[in-house]
C-alpha cells in the first residue's frame, strides 16, 4: 500500500498545539477486556477512582520546530499483501489512573524493559505508540526508543482517553481543543527525544471515528490499527496466543502487542519470543510499520 507524501509545512511544536486523529482502546489500563478474542482474562485489577474526562495542560515550553506533514485521512490496517513482511506493533497504555496505581505500588512499573531486550538481541524492528503520561513517567524509556535504529515511535494520545462511542470505559477525550492537545502534545513530547515529529498514531483501543482519523491527518499521522484478532491483553498462557497470531498472520499484518507487562499483560515477552522464530519460517520479515506501508520499489 503506496502511502502518498504530500509537501511539508513548518509547526512549532511546543507552544502550538498539533492536531491528531482517531482511537483504538484495548484494555491497558485495569479495565474490562476488550473483545479482541483474548484468552485467559485477567482477574481485574483494583482500580483508582476513574477521572471523568481527559484535560491535559498543554506543555510550558516550546520545543524546536519540526517538519509536519499533512497526509491523507486513512486508516492503516496492514501493509500489501504481496510483499513478505509484517509489522510487529506495541502500545504503552498509560493513563492518570494507571499512573496513580503505579504511584500507590498497587501495581508496578508499567515498562517492560525485558521486552525490549529481546528486540535487541534478535535485531527485530518494531512500532512502539507512546502516551505521554507514560513518557513523563518514563524517560529512560524514551531515550532508549529514540536511540535504538530498529525502532519508530508513534503517537498513542498523551492520557489514553476514549475518542469515539463508549470506548471500554475509558474517560472521554473531550472536545477537539482538547483531542488537539492528546495528539499534539504527544507529538511535542516524542519530537523532543526524535528530533522530529511522528507520523503514525493508534488510538487507545482502537477507537475512533472519521474526524478523529481526519484530526491525526492533519498532524501529519496516519492511524494504525490491527488486522489481527489476538492479542496480549489479560493473557497468561502464551503459546495459544502466539499460535493463534501465527495462524492469522499473513504477509503485510500489522501485529499489536503491549510494552506495559504485569499484571495486565504478563505474557508478552514468552508471546513475542515465540512470535518472531515462527514468523520467521512462515518466511515472513518483522519491519517498522513505516517500512511496511512504504512503496515498493519497481524491479530493476
Amino acid at each position: 500500500m503506496a502511502m502518498a507524501r504530500p509537501a511539508m509545512i513548518a509547526l512549532a511544536l511546543g507552544t502550538a498545539v498539533v492536531v491528531g486523529v482517531g482511537v483504538v482502546v484495548l484494555a491497558e489500563d485495569p479495565q474490562d477486556p476488550v473483545p479482541l478474542a483474548v484468552v485467559n482474562p485477567p482477574t481485574p485489577t483494583p482500580t483508582a477512582t476513574p477521572a471523568p474526562t481527559a484535560t491535559p495542560t498543554p506543555a510550558p515550553t516550546a520545543s524546536p520546530a519540526a517538519k509536519i506533514t499533512p497526509v491523507p485521512a486513512e486508516v492503516i490496517a496492514n501493509g500489501p499483501r504481496d510483499v513478505p513482511k509484517v509489522a510487529i506493533t506495541f502500545d504503552t497504555a498509560y493513563s492518570a489512573e494507571t499512573d496513580a496505581l503505579v504511584t500507590a505500588g498497587v501495581i508496578g512499573p508499567q515498562y517492560n524493559t525485558a521486552v525490549l531486550d529481546y528486540l535487541a538481541s534478535t535485531n527485530t524492528p518494531a512500532t512502539v505508540f507512546v502516551t505521554g503520561l507514560w513518557g513523563e513517567q518514563y524517560p529512560e524509556g524514551m531515550k532508549r526508543l529514540a536511540a535504538t535504529d530498529t525502532i519508530e515511535i508513534g503517537n498513542h494520545t498523551w492520557s489514553h482517553a476514549g475518542w469515539a462511542g463508549d470506548c471500554y470505559g475509558l474517560p472521554d477525550a473531550g472536545d477537539v481543543a482538547n483531542q488537539r492537545v492528546e495528539i499534539g502534545r504527544t507529538a511535542m513530547m516524542i519530537a523532543a527525544y526524535t528530533g522530529s515529529a511522528p507520523s503514525l498514531i493508534r488510538f487507545p483501543a482502537l477507537c475512533h471515528d472519521p474526524e478523529d482519523v481526519a484530526l491525526a491527518a492533519q498532524f501529519g499521522e496516519y492511524t494504525v490499527d490491527t488486522d489481527i484478532g489476538l492479542n496480549d491483553t489479560g493473557v497468561t498462557e502464551a503459546a495459544p496466543v502466539a499460535a493463534g497470531i501465527l495462524e492469522q498472520v499473513q504477509p503485510g499484518s500489522i501485529i499489536l502487542l503491549h510494552l506495559n507487562g504485569a499484571p495486565n499483560t504478563p505474557a508478552t515477552l514468552e508471546i513475542l519470543s515465540q512470535l518472531v522464530p515462527g514468523l520467521k519460517e512462515k518466511g515472513l520479515t518483522p519491519v517498522t510499520v513505516s517500512d511496511l506501508i512504504a512503496p515498493v520499489a519497481p524491479p530493476a
